[in-house]
């Protein structure tokens, strides 16, 4: 009887407690869910590299473009029968001659009409002095000049007018002699001075053709230089213009080497750092040195 009550107690317990214990598919939902959570941060993090990475590279290539030269603007001019490339602070200084030539152009021409007037007045008075002369008898103002010049010389030297106007016309030729002669004796000497200076030109530049000359050169002749000295002048600001852009382009082909070494040593290093074995720890080292 006891035996029976006993397995009556334990058939009670045992279903007692299978009606509270839960069953196991609660776990198996939890262990998804961990496992769904550790995916997505191993998407954020990823994503977060590939964002980190693609920053970078960016920034790498703004750099290079900062990095890269300028390049000069240049342009093509053509002056008279003459073409040549100058740089954006060349066009710019011809810019300015050009209205300094505008403005003195300007101030020139004020002058020339000012002269044009004195011209016309002048002219007029002339014409005065003309109608004069002939209401007085005289062909025109030149020969009522001479005789009045003869009248004041016969009073003053108590000549014959005759006599005295043939004095007159004299001197006035003699003078005229002189004035020509002072002219010729002015254009021997520049020419003088014209074939002194042509002579010491050849011997300086024995090469160079007269015609090459550019006309900057022959502008400064005109004004007193001399050729020799005016093409110097020429010569040393053309070797300097030279020399500067041949200084300019060695510092940019330097600059550009430096660049192109720096990237290339940035290339080297970065494709042997990614081949290359992580370095051990101490703690490693000592471990694996038994």
């Amino acid at each position: 009887m006891e035996e029976i009550n006993e397995q009556a107690t334990e058939t009670t317990i045992e279903a007692a407690w299978n009606e509270e214990t839960p069953e196991p598919v609660a776990e198996e939902d939890n262990d998804h869910t961990e496992e769904a959570a550790s995916e997505a941060d191993t998407a954020d993090q990823q994503e977060q590299a590939e964002d980190e990475t693609g920053k970078d590279d960016a920034d790498e290539e703004e750099t290079e473009v900062e990095d890269k030269p300028e390049e000069t603007d240049q342009f093509t001019l053509k002056h008279l029968d003459e073409v040549k490339t100058v740089s954006r602070d060349e066009v710019v200084t011809l810019a300015q001659k050009g209205m300094d030539y505008d403005r003195l152009r300007s101030k020139s021409e004020e002058r020339y009409a000012a002269l044009e007037v004195e011209k016309s007045k002048a002219d007029e008075r002339l014409a005065i002095f003309n109608d004069i002369a002939k209401q007085s008898g005289f062909r025109d103002v030149d020969e009522l000049a001479e005789n009045t010049l003869a009248q004041q010389l016969a009073e003053r030297e108590g000549i014959d007018t005759a006599a005295a106007l043939k004095q007159v016309r004299l001197d006035r030729r003699e003078k005229e002699l002189a004035a020509k002669e002072q002219g010729l004796q002015s254009a021997k000497d520049a020419k003088s001075k014209v074939d002194a200076d042509a002579r010491a030109f050849v011997e300086k530049y024995p090469n160079v053709d007269f015609k090459t000359i550019p006309k900057d050169v022959w502008d400064k002749v005109n004004n007193g230089d001399s050729l020799v000295g005016a093409y110097g002048d020429y010569i040393t600001a053309k070797n300097q213009k030279e020399l500067t852009a041949e200084v300019d382009r060695l510092k940019a082909e330097l600059e550009a080497a430096k660049k192109n070494a720096e990237n290339k040593a940035r290339s080297t290093g970065s494709s042997q750092t990614s081949g290359k074995p992580k370095a051990m720890s101490e703690i490693e080292a000592a471990w694996y040195s038994d």
